[in-house]
C-alpha cells in the first residue's frame, strides 16, 4: 500500500489554522482534470508561491495544520492546489496519466490560469519531485525553487530509514497494537514515524480523524514515475534554489536533500535540527524566517539589477 509513498497524510475535515484576510477558491479546467486551488493573501510585487503537496494520493490540507503559510501570505500570495484525482481536483478522464509530464502540465495550467508569468514552486516530499520535474520542463516560468524534505530526483534512490530506526513500527508482521492504531489502522504507524518531537506527533495524529489516501492515485503515480530520474537536469537550473530538510526525517533521509543541494548551482541549504519530515509543522517560526530571508534576498537582487 505504501510502496511509493513519500508522504501519506490525507484530508483533515474541520481543521482550521490561522488564516490571512483574503482567501480565494477556484478551479482551473484542463482536458484531464478540474484543478482545485485556494489562494491566501493579496497580490503583491513579491513572487507568488505555489505549494506542491506530498503523496502521491493526498490533498493539500495537511499544510493548514500550521500557521506558517498564513504568516508567509502576509507578504505574498500563497497558492495551494490538489493534484489530479486527489481531494477536490476531480479527474474528467478515468484513464488520465499520472506521469511527470501530466503533473507538470497541471502545474503550468494552474500558473497560466492564475496569470503568473513567473512563480516560486515550493515542493514538499513527493511534491519536491514534482517541483523539480516542472522546473526542468518550464524553467522560463520559475522565479525560484524551494524544496522541503524532497524525495530524490531519482525516486527509486530515495533513502528511507524507517526499518533501521523504527523496526518495531515498520515491521508489517508485528501484530502488537499501538495506541491509536485501532482507529487509524496502518496509517497510524506511518505517521508516528514522521516526527522529531513526540508532542508534535501526538498533536498531529489527534487531528487525523477522517484521514484519507487515494491508493489508486498513489499506485498509478508511483508506477508512472518509477523510472523517473531528474538528476541530470539539476545542474542546469539557473534560478535561485533553497533546499530545506529536517535533521531527523526518517521518511526521506537528509542525504537526499544534501545531494540535491550539491548538484543545483549556487543553491542554499538549511537543516532544521528539531524536525522530522515536516519542518513547517515542527519549527514554523524558523521555517517562515528562512523562507522570507531567501525570498527577500533575491527580490532585493532583482531590484538592484533593474
Amino acid at each position: 500500500m505504501y510502496r511509493y509513498l513519500l508522504l501519506t497524510l490525507g484530508f483533515f475535515p474541520g481543521i482550521k489554522a490561522a488564516q490571512p484576510q483574503e482567501i480565494k477558491h477556484g478551479i482551473v479546467h484542463t482536458a484531464d482534470v478540474d484543478l482545485s486551488y485556494e489562494i491566501y493573501g493579496l497580490p503583491s510585487p513579491a513572487s507568488p508561491l505555489i505549494v506542491i503537496h506530498g503523496g502521491p494520493g493526498i490533498p493539500h490540507d495537511y499544510f493548514l495544520l500550521t500557521n506558517a503559510w498564513s504568516t508567509l501570505a502576509q507578504r505574498r500570495q500563497i497558492v495551494f492546489y490538489d493534484q489530479r484525482g486527489v481531494g477536490a481536483s476531480k479527474l474528467l478522464r478515468a484513464d488520465a496519466s499520472q506521469d511527470m509530464d501530466a503533473q507538470a502540465s497541471d502545474l503550468d495550467a494552474l500558473r497560466a490560469g492564475l496569470g503568473f508569468s513567473k512563480f516560486t514552486p515550493v515542493g514538499h516530499s513527493w511534491g519536491g519531485v514534482v517541483a523539480m520535474g516542472y522546473a526542468s520542463r518550464h524553467p522560463e516560468h520559475v522565479k525560484n525553487i524551494i524544496l522541503v524534505d524532497s524525495g530524490s530526483p531519482s525516486i527509486s534512490d530515495t533513502p528511507v530509514l524507517f526499518s533501521k530506526v523504527f523496526p518495531d513500527l515498520s515491521d508489517k508482521d508485528n501484530k502488537q497494537m499501538n495506541v491509536g492504531e485501532a482507529e487509524f489502522g496502518p496509517l497510524f504507524r506511518y505517521l508516528s514515524m514522521l516526527f522529531y518531537d513526540p508532542e508534535h506527533r501526538d498533536t498531529f495524529i489527534a487531528s487525523m480523524k477522517g484521514a484519507h489516501l487515494s491508493t489508486e492515485v498513489n499506485e498509478a503515480a508511483g508506477a508512472a514515475t518509477k523510472r523517473l530520474d531528474l538528476t541530470g537536469v539539476l545542474s542546469k537550473f539557473s534560478f535561485p534554489a533553497l533546499v530545506i530538510h529536517g535533521r531527523f526525517d526518517m521518511n526521506v533521509a537528509l542525504l537526499s536533500s544534501w545531494k540535491i543541494y550539491k548538484t543545483i548551482p549556487h543553491a542554499q541549504f538549511s537543516v532544521f535540527e528539531k524536525s522530522g519530515h515536516m519542518p513547517f509543522y515542527e519549527e514554523p517560526s524558523k521555517f517562515v524566517q528562512v523562507l522570507n530571508q531567501f525570498l527577500f534576498e533575491h527580490e532585493q537582487e532583482d531590484q538592484t539589477e533593474r
